[in-house]
């Protein structure tokens, strides 16, 4: 057994869990979100035109494709942008270049604010919650 903690430690490894520090909050407006999605699109429509569908956005379904326009690593929902689906990878592409050029133009930004808030108020219910469960365990 020492022999593979040895081994571990050659690569960095270590028996006991790593520990990492909190991940510090940074702010975000709605136009990084806008201007992070709109970077999404750009790496989909790159893989669009090369035939490939392997992307968070595009998915390949047995009838087409399948597009959903999100944010974040999750490919969150945007409000105002449905699921669209499309016969083929051309049309998948010419969707996203639009789509792309209206997010650039401004022209989505009150569907982030949407989202922005969202997550704003999903953050203070979490706060809630915990604040009420603190209190019950106090009591």
């Amino acid at each position: 057994m020492s022999n593979i903690t040895e081994i571990a430690r050659e690569f960095g490894g270590q028996s006991e869990p790593i520990k990492k520090g909190t991940k510090k909050y940074v702010p975000v407006t709605e136009r990084q979100m806008a201007e992070a999605t709109a970077a999404r699109l750009e790496d989909a429509l790159n893989a669009a035109k090369n035939g490939d569908a392997l992307s968070p956005i595009v998915r390949k379904l047995f009838s087409g494709y399948r597009v959903k326009i999100g944010y974040g690593a999750r490919n969150e929902k945007i409000d105002g942008m449905p699921d669209q689906h499309f016969p083929t990878l051309e049309a998948v592409s010419e969707f996203l270049s639009l789509v792309r050029k209206m997010i650039d133009e401004g022209e989505c930004d009150a569907s982030f604010r949407v989202l922005l808030d969202s997550y704003r108020e999903r953050a203070e219910a979490g706060k809630r919650a915990r604040r009420i469960k603190k209190e019950a365990l106090a009591a």
